[in-house]
């Protein structure tokens, strides 16, 4: 085990570079196995989700080999028996290998994925999704048995607006010719729609891409070759701005995340008094980064800020920006109401001094600004380490931070990337 030793209130500045987002380059990772060439992705994010994932292809006989940031994948030989089982019991977003080894062999048996513990995950959503398609489940003592030997397109309304369930209704429309899929309730986030761009790229046609209502023309066999480049990371770009805030410190985000795509995080930043300044970067066709420059600024407490499908606040970015609100004048009302064991972060915040009332599992009202002091803390899931990182950074003393593991998942050489800042960290084993 690993852990982060943070030495706090270093003076920060400089310029960080935003890597593709973790929640896109899984799912279109998994898709590449409906293509029968190479698949090149581009700004894939060096981390350990991604790292698992092409292992677990390897297992079944694909080759991933990456080269910096890019990956090229040849999945077409394959042979999905040699799973490693075993990883997939440590990933949530192994499911999304469901629908493309489905598509591909028509069975499948494969354990209960893992993944962070945020309280109950059910997958009846992915269930009901594949059901609508032909597909046949059994629930096994620790997993699931599927198949679907007479596949066909679908009209179904999706029972809860899940990423993962609606990424796994599109994958498995994309090989179905003939009668449009019509997917209704469909989850709409950032990296939904970016997998549906990289099926677009491979020749799939899916309109109403960015709603909550998708209509797939699938095809019978997609391009054979296919080049792609992830989306930069909205949750990494949130997590940094809320650094870069909290320390009031001045900070260049470059290729930071389309903020079309962001526009309830920056509404709330912009209500808490965040400054900032955007710079034009690449057209990408679909959408545009750009560079930000994030100003000190005088916080001010929002009063309520809650989670919520997109376009609303997302789950993910909710926990660092607790730690912000721990520097913003007044009151500011946390809501999590998507998972009932996210808030386990607020006890290690309130062990380092933020005046924190916790409600009831989903609630908590946050009063700031207050001096945070650094503690020996724990990180509980992804977001959680980064959240804690952003807190031992911006407190008075050392902090040590165990498990970090968990936050090499979705944040690439996050220590690293800090230091150029001048942040004082370090990692022990």
């Amino acid at each position: 085990m690993s852990e982060f030793h943070i030495q706090g209130a270093a003076k920060l500045s400089g310029t960080f570079s935003i890597t593709g987002a973790k929640n896109a380059t899984t799912p279109i990772l998994c898709a590449a196995m409906l293509v029968p060439g190479t698949v090149v992705l581009q700004n894939v994010p060096d981390i350990l989700d991604v790292a698992r994932l092409s292992t677990m292809l390897r297992s079944m006989g694909a080759s991933v080999t990456r080269h910096g940031h890019s990956l090229t994948i040849k999945a077409w030989d394959i042979d999905p028996r040699t799973l490693d089982v075993k990883a997939v019991k440590r990933m949530r977003s192994s499911s999304l290998l469901i629908s493309p080894l489905l598509a591909r062999f028509g069975q499948l048996e494969i354990p209960e994925p893992g993944g962070c513990n945020l309280g109950k995950r059910p997958f009846e959503a992915h269930l009901y999704a594949l059901q609508a398609f032909g597909v046949e489940s059994t629930i096994l003592e620790e997993g699931y048995r599927f198949h679907a030997a007479n596949l066909s397109p679908a009209e179904l309304t999706m029972s809860e607006l899940s990423p993962t369930a609606t990424e796994n209704a599109i994958v498995m429309a994309a090989l179905l010719p003939g009668t449009p899929t019509r997917i209704h309730n469909a989850a709409s986030e950032p990296h939904v729609q970016d997998l549906c761009h990289f099926l677009e790229t491979a020749g799939v046609n899916i309109e109403g891409i960015g709603t909550h209502e998708l209509v797939i023309h699938g095809v019978k066999q997609l391009r054979r070759d296919v080049e792609y480049t992830i989306i930069p990371d909205p949750i990494e770009t949130g997590s940094m701005i809320c650094l870069a805030a909290a320390s009031h410190a001045e900070i260049t985000l470059e290729h930071a995340a389309p903020l079309s795509l962001m526009r309830m995080e920056m509404q709330k930043f912009h209500e808490l008094g965040v400054r900032w300044e955007e710079v034009p970067d690449m057209d990408h066709g679909w959408y545009t980064s750009q560079h930000l420059r994030i100003l000190p600024s005088k916080l001010t407490a929002v009063y309520k800020v809650h989670s919520m499908p997109h376009p609303g606040f997302p789950s993910d970015l909710l926990p660092p920006f607790a730690t912000l609100a721990t520097q913003a004048e007044g009151k500011t009302l946390i809501h999590e109401w998507m998972y009932e064991d996210r808030q386990k972060y607020l006890g290690e915040l309130s062990r380092m001094g933020a005046q924190i009332e916790i409600l009831d599992p989903h609630r908590a009202i946050i009063t700031g600004p207050t001096l945070l002091t650094g503690q020996s803390i724990t990180s509980f899931d992804i977001r959680a380490g980064a959240t804690l990182v952003i807190a031992a950074l911006i407190a008075k003393g050392e902090s040590r931070i165990a498990n970090i593991e968990l936050l090499d998942r979705g944040y690439e050489a996050f220590d690293q990337r800090l230091r150029a800042l001048g942040a004082q960290i370090t990692r022990k084993s």
